[in-house]
């Protein structure tokens, strides 16, 4: 008997090291490409600014030769998982060495990319959260330099604001945008501009940081409003909710993109919600400051005129049988109260 333990144990022991070896030897590889990517673009006596801007660029250039194929790699796939922050840390992968290797996805994706590609030059980088119920939601990165100034570099669509000679805060590009304009950098011809329209609706925060997003809902002469239709798919709640300017964030009940999110309907009328879900209700995943009622697949909520209806994203559960804590939304239909 103690012979079987002893083996199980040198088994478990094994396979933990091989793990913690693993994880140390995708490291080394990821911060030789970074440190590698750094010392091709630096120039003499150059500035912690040119380099960022530089990096950006290169960055840019990267995720614009790729796509997202059908089968990416594994490791890809279960990035995720391997860099949650549940995981203890002597197992856990640091974000974006994975993106770093791959230069695979979107916009999230290059946002790690670059700033783990920029703590190499000596630059901290986070992911900072855009939402403008406009143009839609986008991740770049926020950059803090040694001397304390902060900017925000887009690796995706190869943006960057500059004022006068100098990289700005996201706050003063923002500012300035919503005023006198011009302070988007084009950093290729394939740059995309087309999200930075509406400066004056944008809200931001860094990753995990707090983020409050409304959603001011009208209903016309009395009508109702539908995003998307009963047929189990939340794509169509996705392009309906743009179309309306109220984001397209409302595909999901629950927490899929940010847990410090906040996502918020406003309501200038006595409204009946109404939210199908694709499957019967995982009471986890409510997150709601207002209590529905469940039909099924269906939440329902009345909400009087001049209140809001606030999805705390950070409240929802895990389901750790399916390694999520979401649900998809089939509907939403908002009908007055009479």
């Amino acid at each position: 008997m103690r012979v079987a333990v002893l083996v199980v144990c040198a088994a478990v022991l094994s396979a933990l090291l091989a793990v913690v070896g693993g994880k140390l030897a995708l490291v080394i590889v990821a911060d030789s490409k970074a440190r590698r990517i750094v010392s091709e673009l630096a120039v003499d006596d150059q500035s912690l600014d040119a380099m960022a801007v530089e990096l950006t660029r290169q960055v840019h250039i990267w995720y614009q030769q790729n796509h997202i194929v059908e089968e990416p790699p594994l490791l890809w796939r279960l990035r995720p998982y391997l860099t949650h922050e549940l995981i203890p840390s002597v197992f856990r992968l640091p974000v974006g060495a994975i993106d770093t290797l791959y230069v695979e996805g979107m916009c999230d994706a290059a946002a790690r990319t670059l700033a783990y590609i920029l703590k190499a030059a000596g630059i901290e980088g986070s992911q900072l959260n855009i939402v403008n119920r406009f143009t839609g939601a986008h991740t770049v990165v926020l950059a803090r330099f040694s001397d304390g100034r902060e900017t925000m570099l887009d690796p995706l669509y190869g943006v960057l604001p500059k004022h006068n000679g100098e990289l700005l805060s996201p706050g003063r590009a923002f500012e300035i945008a919503a005023t006198i304009g011009g302070v988007w950098q084009e950093l290729s011809p394939h740059t995309r501009l087309r999200f930075y329209q509406h400066p004056e609706h944008a809200v931001f925060a860094e990753q995990n940081a707090g983020l409050e997003i409304e959603a001011p809902v009208h209903l016309e002469a009395g009508g109702e409003l539908v995003l998307g239709r009963a047929d189990g798919d939340s794509h169509d709640v996705h392009v309906d909710g743009w179309m309306h300017n109220l984001t397209h964030l409302w595909t999901y009940l629950g927490h899929k993109h940010d847990r410090g999110w906040v996502r918020i309907f406003t309501f200038a009328q006595d409204t009946r919600v109404e939210i199908g879900l694709t499957e019967p209700v995982n009471a986890g995943f409510i997150t709601t400051d207002i209590a529905p009622r469940i039909e099924g697949n269906k939440l329902v909520y009345e909400v009087p005129a001049g209140k809001s209806l606030r999805f705390v994203d950070g409240y929802a559960k895990r389901d750790w049988a399916r390694l999520k804590s979401y649900q998809d939304i089939d509907y939403i239909r908002f009908e007055p109260i009479s």
